[in-house]
């Protein structure tokens, strides 16, 4: 009995040593594990902040890149505006000369940023006549057909527009259409600017044809 126990208690202290030593060894394994798994969440961690910084970088190079020619379009489509703007009132001019058969004309100084459709008749008379056909406001302003407001603009007050100026216009800071379709200038040439880019208007005096180029 007594050389039993003792065995017994051999082996006890045996196994307990063992299950010490693996219960060691399995701490150690786990360690490890967790040091290697926790190592390569810092390398992705790192590898996703280099990807998002060469994105940035990326993107910053093609703004920088697309920034001159989205301001260069803008400009020239501020431009192109404009200038359709003048033309359209040079046209209109021309056509109530022949609608009504006398002389309608656009002022527009060189410049300047304003520009008007008038009824030569009353370019110098600064009373409105309202009860007129077309109507007209002081010195001889008609209305537009349009907006049914009187044809005076301004680039200055044109949002879309803001920026252009008439930088060439004829020496009277006039040109008048007459029912025949020919104007008062043998040719009559405008130009529209807007910073560095300008489109230029020509007015063949002989057939009153407009053209932009």
């Amino acid at each position: 009995m007594k050389t039993f126990l003792q065995t017994g208690a051999s082996l006890s202290a045996r196994d307990i040593a063992q299950g010490g030593g693996r219960l060691c060894s399995l701490c150690e394994k786990r360690f490890l594990i967790t040091r290697v798994h926790g190592s390569g969440s810092t390398a992705t961690s790192g590898f996703m902040l280099l990807e998002i910084l060469i994105v940035v970088i990326i993107i910053g190079i093609l703004g920088m890149a697309v920034m001159p020619q989205a301001q260069s379009l803008i400009r020239e489509t501020k431009l192109n505006g404009a200038t359709g703007e003048l033309v359209t009132a040079l046209e209109y001019a021309a056509d109530l000369a022949v609608t009504y058969q006398r002389p309608f004309g656009v002022k527009a100084a060189a410049g300047s940023t304003v520009f008007s459709v008038f009824d030569a008749r009353h370019k110098s008379d600064p009373v409105a006549h309202p009860s007129e056909t077309p109507p007209g406001t002081a010195f001889g302003v008609v209305i537009n057909p349009f907006d049914k407001k009187w044809y005076l603009k301004d680039f200055l007050t044109l949002p879309s527009y803001h920026g252009a100026l008439i930088s060439v216009a004829p020496a009277s800071g006039e040109i008048v259409f007459y029912p025949a379709g020919h104007s008062s200038e043998l040719s009559s040439t405008f130009v529209v600017s807007f910073g560095t880019d300008a489109r230029t208007v020509t007015v063949n005096g002989v057939t009153g044809r407009i053209a932009v180029q």
